[in-house]
């Protein structure tokens, strides 16, 4: 008796895994590549069903924000079953828990410190990107210190394939999604490890097959939104 009802439980939880990992996911974001595109880029390589919620205006996203049950409402967003949540990397994180793009423990800390790294580059690019009065002049000194990061971000990288070595990991796409973005920005600055390291993650199947396809190519989406950010990067 005892060993059918655990068969039962087994077969009930089994079942329940599978209709979770069925559901639709939803991520809402701007219709610009920002601090989106690393979360997209992980569902485009999952294979998961997915819906990529386009937010047109600041009254579109009010609407869903005042309806909503989100403890924190913000975008990005995404919506898993009964999971509802925001804030960037808590969702870049979640997606590696999922689809088991996840360091193990003895790598962890090496995902976990350069993520913040990338926290930081994204932080100050972003001040740069939105500040019309000082654009040319913060710019050049971004650009200046450029090629000493990325010196000492292929030093980090070393030989590993990935981050984390041979384990691809959720903060890949990040780095991916920030360093594509700063090559669009200073095409001049370049190492070379990184940009083997970037070399290999855009010939990863799913991530060749969207860089490659129509849908990129017809969406159009800048970097960061042209009518507020003094560089707002070409579309894709």
């Amino acid at each position: 008796s005892s060993t059918i009802t655990l068969s039962f439980k087994l077969s009930y939880y089994n079942e329940y895994k599978s209709y979770l990992s069925n559901m639709t996911i939803t991520l809402g974001y701007w219709g610009i590549r920002g601090r989106g595109e690393a979360a997209r880029l992980i569902l485009r390589f999952s294979g998961a069903e997915w819906e990529d919620k386009i937010y047109a205006s600041p009254a579109e996203y009010g609407a869903f924000k005042a309806s909503t049950d989100m403890a924190f409402p913000n975008l990005p967003y995404l919506i898993d079953g009964d999971v509802k949540m925001s804030e960037t990397m808590a969702i870049l994180r979640y997606l590696g828990r999922k689809f088991d793009l996840f360091p193990s423990n003895a790598d962890a800390w090496r995902v976990e410190m350069i993520e913040q790294v990338f926290v930081d580059w994204v932080a100050a690019f972003y001040k740069i990107a939105f500040d019309k009065a000082n654009f040319e002049e913060s710019s050049a000194k971004f650009k200046e210190g450029l090629g000493a990061k990325l010196d000492k971000l292929g030093g980090f990288i070393g030989e590993r394939k990935w981050i984390a070595g041979d384990k691809l990991t959720y903060v890949d796409f990040l780095a991916f999604e920030l360093l594509s973005v700063i090559q669009m920005f200073s095409p001049d600055s370049h190492n070379k490890v990184v940009d083997d390291y970037l070399a290999r993650f855009a010939a990863l199947g799913p991530i060749k097959k969207w860089l490659e396809s129509d849908e990129r190519k017809q969406r159009a989406f800048h970097v960061l939104p042209p009518n507020y950010a003094a560089w707002s990067g070409a579309p894709n």
